[in-house]
Formats: structure tokens, sequence, C-alpha cells
């Protein structure tokens, strides 16, 4: 990939020509190398779980219909065994009830584990949900880097507003992101990832417990679990469970 030249803030200020809409798209390039690479991290580990479910669904179909199948015998059985002592032959109904006894045994085992397959929780495998985390955790950090970076822009073109005025409001859509209308939020940028991070979080560790937050929502405090940030979480299972698995490292 080819490098991003680094322009400082006293540079853009001195000369206007350092502003360009091509260092715009040059600085935002690793974000979205980043942000590719956790969808495609995060969707990995996604669809591990499924083919683990699906597997364990056509286990739990293949056990359903031998089920079926041996509950025909065990009817079946059931009708000879009646015929067998009508007509007086005990040997013949007994071997029949013996089979019919084994078959009972084999349909409890199967009824036992069909139930436990459908209770059961599928957790996806531990290295694609590390690597999911750690693509995750490199996009945030280009995340912060960019926006670092794209705010001194609009510093600078703020200086040149007349003749850089469009540099300087796409600089600042990028370091504080869009919203309909006018203004902008910050809180609104990357929540389609953070809700990705949170959703296979709780999938391969369990709920996150947020309760007793001060951190807004219940949404807002759990992407700031996952953000690596306590604030606002004191108090709660999720940051003594991470506080504990820092003491651990």
């Amino acid at each position: 990939m080819k490098e991003t030249k680094t322009i400082s803030l006293e540079e853009m200020k001195k000369d206007p020509s350092t502003l360009t809409r091509e260092m715009l798209q040059d600085i935002s390039k690793p974000y979205e190398e980043a942000k590719k690479a956790f969808k495609e991290a995060s969707e990995a580990y996604k669809a591990d779980v499924e083919d683990k479910k699906e597997r364990i669904r056509n286990k739990r179909d293949h056990m359903a219909a031998t089920l079926e199948e041996l509950a025909a015998e065990s009817e079946r059985l059931a009708e000879e065994i009646t015929d067998h002592i009508a007509e007086g032959d005990d040997d013949k109904a007994e071997q029949a009830e013996m089979r019919m006894d084994e078959i009972t045994s084999e349909m409890y085992s199967l009824e036992k584990k069909i139930i436990q397959f459908q209770t059961v929780g599928v957790k996806g495998d531990s290295a694609l949900f590390k690597a999911a985390s750690d693509a995750y955790n490199d996009m945030i950090r280009k995340e912060t880097q960019i926006s670092n970076m794209a705010s001194d822009i609009s510093k600078a073109a703020e200086a040149w507003a007349k003749h850089y005025k469009d540099i300087q409001e796409k600089a600042f859509t990028i370091a504080y992101g869009p919203v309909a209308g006018s203004g902008y939020n910050t809180a609104g940028r990357r929540t389609k990832e953070d809700d990705i991070m949170v959703s296979i979080t709780e999938q391969h560790d369990g709920l996150i417990n947020v309760d007793g937050h001060q951190a807004g929502t219940d949404r807002d405090a759990k992407i700031r679990y996952v953000r690596g940030s306590l604030r606002g979480l004191e108090g709660t299972e999720a940051a003594a469970k991470r506080m504990e698995g820092v003491t651990n490292e």
C-alpha cells in the first residue's frame, strides 16, 4: 500500500496547496481497509457458528428420522407379539419382546439426545473470535488516527475558508461524521461495526451485563465495553469481568 505523506498542521497553515481531495482519500484508506478486514473476520466467525449449528441440525434430524423408524418397528413388533401369543408360539413372542425392549431403550436414548441438541449452546471457534476482536481493535485504532489527522486538516482549512471551503467541509465530515440535515454528530459514527462486535462478543463470551451503568443507554454501555473503556461502567459485572481479565494477563 502506498504510504501517505504526513503533513503537519503548521505546514497546512503556511501552504494551502498541501490541502487536497486526494490527501483526504489517502488518509481514509487505512480505515477502509481495516473495516473490510473486520467485516471479513466477523463474517468468518459467524459462518463458523452457522456451520456448527447446521451440523447439529443435521445430526438431530438424522436421529429424529431413526426415532421414527424405531417407533414404526416397535408398533409392528407389538402386533407380532400379539399374533405369536395368540398362536401359542411363546419362543417367537419372547424374541420379539426382547427386540422390543432394545428398541425402547434405543428410543429413550435418542429422545434424550435430541432434547440435549435442542438446548445446547453453540460457540464459535476461539481463534476466529480472536481474529475478529483483533481486527475490530485495529479498525478502532485506524479510526482514531484518521479522526485526529482529519481534525488537523479541518483546522487548517478553516484558515483558508474562501479558497478551500470545500476541502474544509469534507475534512470535517471525515473527522466528525455526517448527520442528516444540518450539523454533525460524533455519537453516530461506526455504529454498525460496534453493534457487530457487541453481538459476537456476547455470542462468544456470554451476555455483557451492564446493569447499574451510567453510560447512557445499555447499547452505549456495551459499546464502551467492547471499545475497552470502562467509563460509566464502574460497579457493573462487565467492568469487574474486564478488570479480572486485565489482572490475569
